[in-house]
């Protein structure tokens, strides 16, 4: 009976090992979003605007869920730019991600990452409008 024992013990020690020990699962992962990001293209309705000082923006996510965008608009059509420096927090629902941002309000936009996370697609969709800012990775 003792060997049954013991055999059977055996058996559930080596049926819950893994195999698997070097994976790290326990540690977070950094979600892709994380960095500097310079506006690239902006599209309302899939009509891409024409470059202007907006395609000068940067966006910059944090770790611990903020972000600073230094937003760029143009003094005179045409003409010179200038930069409005906005802080806000951020976060991320199953690639939904959730900005907060002075003024304006919170903002929910869809990222979509391509090119090994080097090129991200922010999709807003506000009043039956479809913004589109495309962001590569600095």
């Amino acid at each position: 009976m003792k060997n049954f024992i013991y055999l059977f013990i055996a058996i559930i020690s080596l049926t819950s090992c893994s195999n698997n020990d070097d994976d790290d699962s326990t540690s977070p992962s950094i979600d892709p979003v994380i960095g500097e990001w310079e506006q690239v293209s902006f599209s309302v309705d899939g009509v891409v605007t024409p470059a202007n000082c907006d395609e000068n923006d940067v966006f910059e996510f944090f770790e611990d869920g903020t972000y600073t965008l230094d937003a760029y608009d143009e003094i005179t059509t045409g003409g010179d730019c200038f930069v409005t420096n906005f802080q806000g927090i951020w976060s991320n629902t199953e690639g939904v991600y959730y900005l907060s941002i002075t003024p304006g309000g919170p903002l929910t936009a869809e990222g979509t990452f391509s090119s090994n996370n080097t090129v991200v697609n922010f999709t807003v969709e506000q009043g039956g409008t479809v913004y589109v800012i495309t962001c590569n990775r600095t």
